[in-house]
This record gives structure tokens, sequence and C-alpha cells, in this order.
């Protein structure tokens, strides 16, 4: 799939794993939001993301995940 946008440009120039990223997920029966994170988002990058997501004034919680780690933070990573 060829990026038609400078944004996708952008996003598909790099491996997947060279950005920071996370996951959000949702526990119905706990009634909480749970943030699988990469150690590199920042409290503002994280608020951003649940402002996005229209996730306010509700439970969360935040947790590392070893699936997200991005390239800075991986000393395995290795850009081919």
């Amino acid at each position: 799939m060829q990026p038609t946008t400078e944004i996708e440009r952008k996003l598909k120039s790099c491996a997947y794993d060279a950005y920071p990223r996370g996951r959000i997920v949702f526990f119905p029966a706990r009634k909480v939001f749970r943030i699988y994170t990469d150690r590199c988002l920042t409290v503002d990058d994280l608020n951003k993301a649940l402002e996005s997501f229209e996730i306010v004034n509700v439970r969360f919680e935040i947790e590392l995940d070893g699936h997200y780690i991005c390239a800075g933070c991986n000393p395995y990573f290795a850009d081919i």
C-alpha cells in the first residue's frame, strides 16, 4: 500500500516499532480502562490519547508491556 498523504509517508518510512506506542483496553466487568504503554510515552502523550478516545472521568490503570517497546527503548532494535 503506497502512502497517499504526508502523514502516511512519515509513518510508513520507518518500522512500526520505531515510534513509542501502546494500547487501550476496556474491561467491562470492572468498568476500568487499562493503558498498555511504552515507557517513552509521557504523561502529556497519555493524556492526549485519553482525550482522543474520549476517556474522561473514568477509572483507568497504566501498565508497561513488553509488546510496546519502541526502538529508542529496545536495546535489541535493529533497523535493517
